[in-house]
């Protein structure tokens, strides 16, 4: 015979649980929109230092010597690309944590499937919660787009630190080009700097999904 109260029991967790997926949605919902916001102040920020340099080496409206300019250039770039190195660091974070929200939620859909085995047939995705990963695929998301607009603030700021550098050789031919050439590799380095940095992240994340799956996919 069944206990009224293990009816009530089992209400009372399907409500529970309804509500643990409902709020690791909205965790996840308010993390995605967080982490847009704050990619789009970071990329009006480096438009308009980057549209504003031009303009003022173009026109100089602040008559300020050519040492003077780049010098204020250069700080406005170095302050851009630190602020861009945390905005990276927090789209990763970002990233990281909207996964592991929508791990979360799968872990609770898999409670409604193993009491209803008729469930799975219906979903889309299966309730595994090892899944889904971050994974980088350069694919213009995001991060890929941070780590683009780094890279060239950084090539431009390596670019004007050898400008201050090299001023007094200004005439000299091929200095120009030598500039450009640095500028060039840093870009590229920055790059892979990033991507290094990134992929660590991710692999860890994945490495721990892992660990901590209850109901890997394929079980």
């Amino acid at each position: 015979m069944t206990n009224p109260n293990d009816r009530d029991n089992q209400f009372d967790s399907k409500d529970f649980m309804l509500a643990e997926y409902q709020n690791h949605l909205e965790e996840y919902r308010r993390s995605e929109q967080l982490g847009e916001a704050r990619l789009n102040l970071f990329i009006a920020i480096a438009t308009a230092v980057l549209g504003g340099s031009g303009l003022l080496i173009g026109s100089n409206v602040l008559g300020l010597r050519s040492t003077d300019l780049l010098i204020l250039l250069l700080f406005a770039y170095l302050a851009t690309l630190m602020f861009g190195i945390l905005a990276l660091s927090r789209t990763v974070r970002r990233n990281l944590v909207s996964s592991g929200e929508l791990r979360a939620a799968n872990r609770v859909r898999r409670y409604f499937v193993d009491r209803d085995r008729s469930i799975p047939r219906y979903l889309y995705y299966g309730p595994y919660d090892d899944r889904p990963i971050r994974e980088l695929h350069l694919r213009g998301g995001l991060v890929e787009t941070v780590m683009l607009i780094n890279a060239l603030l950084s090539a431009v700021l390596v670019f004007t630190f050898e400008e201050i550098m090299l001023l007094p050789l200004s005439n000299c031919s091929g200095v120009e080009w030598f500039n450009l050439g640095v500028g060039f590799y840093s870009f590229l380095g920055a790059c892979v700097i990033q991507y290094i940095f990134v992929k660590v992240k991710y692999e860890k994340d994945m490495q721990k999904a892992k660990k901590e799956a209850r109901f890997p996919g394929g079980s």
